[in-house]
C-alpha cells in the first residue's frame, strides 16, 4: 500500500510540470485542487519557492476550472496587486464567482468591499450596506474569522430597514444554495 501511495503521489507532481507551461489544458478530476495547492506553495512568502507570478498562473488555471478557493485567492491578489498589477474589476469578478459558490472568505472580502463602497459619495449607500451585510452574514454563518465583527460594525451604520433587507438577501442566497446542493447530494 505504501509504495502504491507514493507512486500516485509522485505521478501527480510529475504532472505539475505541464501545468506551469503555457497553453496547457487541465483535464483530470482533482487537478484543480493540485493547481490550487501548487499556487499556495508559490504564494508562500516564507518558502524558498516563493514566486508570485507562478502562484497567480496556478490560481488562474484552477479558478478557470471552477475552484472557489483559487477564485477567491485571485480576487484578493488582483485587489492587492500581488503577482501582477492591481485590477479592481478582475478582483471583483473572481471574488463574486467564489462567493456565489458559497466560499466564506470570498463572501467576507465582498462584504468588506461593499462596506468601503458605501463610503463613496456617489454610491447608493443603502444598497451597498445591505449587500455588505448580506455577504458578511453569510461568512459569519460559516464561522469565517472576523466576519461577525465586520458584520456588527456595518450594522452599527445601518438603519433597521437596511439590516432587515441585508438579512433577507442572505436568507434568500442560502435557500437558493440549498436547492442547488440538495439535488447534487441525491
Amino acid at each position: 500500500m505504501g509504495i502504491a501511495f507514493i507512486g500516485r503521489w509522485l505521478s501527480r507532481f510529475r504532472k505539475l510540470d505541464r501545468f506551469t507551461g503555457a497553453g496547457t489544458e487541465v483535464q483530470e478530476p482533482g487537478e484543480a485542487e493540485v493547481l490550487f495547492s501548487l499556487g499556495d506553495t508559490f504564494a508562500d512568502e516564507d518558502s524558498k519557492t516563493h514566486d508570485p507570478a507562478r502562484a497567480l498562473e496556478c490560481y488562474e488555471k484552477a479558478a478557470s476550472l471552477g475552484h472557489a478557493g483559487a477564485q477567491c485567492r485571485l480576487g484578493v491578489l488582483y485587489g492587492q496587486g500581488g503577482g501582477s498589477g492591481q485590477d479592481e474589476e478582475l478582483a471583483l469578478q473572481w471574488l463574486c464567482k467564489a462567493a456565489n459558490q458559497g466560499h466564506a472568505e470570498a463572501q467576507y472580502h465582498l462584504g468588506v468591499r461593499q462596506t468601503r463602497a458605501s463610503r463613496v459619495p456617489q454610491a447608493d449607500t443603502s444598497e451597498c450596506r445591505a449587500e455588505a451585510f448580506k455577504w458578511l452574514e453569510l461568512a459569519t454563518a460559516q464561522h469565517f474569522t472576523g466576519a461577525e465583527m465586520a458584520r456588527d460594525f456595518v450594522a452599527m451604520q445601518m438603519t433597521r430597514k437596511e439590516i432587515v433587507e441585508g438579512g433577507r438577501r442572505a436568507v434568500c442566497f442560502a435557500l437558493a444554495m440549498a436547492k442547488v446542493i440538495k439535488p447534487l447530494a441525491q
